[in-house]
């Protein structure tokens, strides 16, 4: 038995409904983002029932073991991308601002993107964007108010120039407002990439009514 079998078993983690990256999400849903700064989103699930359970214990029990596990859902999804004709030169994360990083002790993102690199072989751009801003945690903001609590809270990191023509695939663990994927993507969009793709375990954005 595997390490993160002991605390998720395979078949339990296949149960989880994977949405075709045909459905993935239409980025007229982000209305009330100006500017969208990425090309392109996908996620592997709805943030319901298991995912979201998968998450809270992740980030919030500390269970890092599950950041292997999470990121096989994540190549999934990436196999799929790339069978579409899309290839990456280099995977990034959205960054912890380092009092944040310090009291979690470690970045949920980073360690699904530093899993995704070692599976798929695509190198993963560690410095590429700072968070110099400790803005407040998303989940207890309304979500009119998402978007100016990330707005400029990215910065340039000094490996940010790597990035030039370059295609990028930003991980990240749930997508709401689309906000904090954007304001990362603001910052790397300076440097001129081939093309910036956002991929995440979970959508949580509302979807529109039948």
């Amino acid at each position: 038995m595997s390490q993160y079998e002991i605390i998720i078993c395979r078949k339990c983690l296949v149960s989880i409904e994977r949405i075709s990256i045909i459905e993935n999400i239409d980025k007229n849903q982000f209305k009330d983002i100006h500017y969208l700064a990425f090309d392109k989103i996908f996620y592997y699930s709805r943030y319901s029932n298991l995912m979201k359970d998968l998450i809270h214990l992740f980030k919030y029990s500390k269970r890092k073991e599950l950041a292997k596990p999470l990121a096989r859902l994540l190549l999934i999804q990436l196999n799929d991308i790339i069978l579409l004709g899309s290839e990456y030169d280099y995977i990034l994360y959205i960054p912890l601002h380092r009092t944040k990083l310090r009291e979690r002790g470690f970045n949920q993102s980073y360690l699904i993107a530093n899993e995704l690199s070692l599976l798929s072989d695509i190198p993963i751009l560690k410095d590429a964007i700072v968070r110099y801003c400790n803005s407040k945690s998303q989940t207890k903001l309304k979500i009119r108010d998402r978007y100016s609590n990330v707005a400029n809270v990215f910065s340039d990191g000094k490996g940010i120039k790597k990035i030039i023509n370059k295609r990028i695939l930003l991980i990240d663990d749930v997508v709401t407002t689309g906000s904090t994927l954007n304001e990362a993507s603001l910052v790397l969009k300076k440097y001129n990439p081939s093309n910036i793709t956002c991929l995440t375990l979970a959508s949580a954005v509302r979807r529109k009514r039948e």
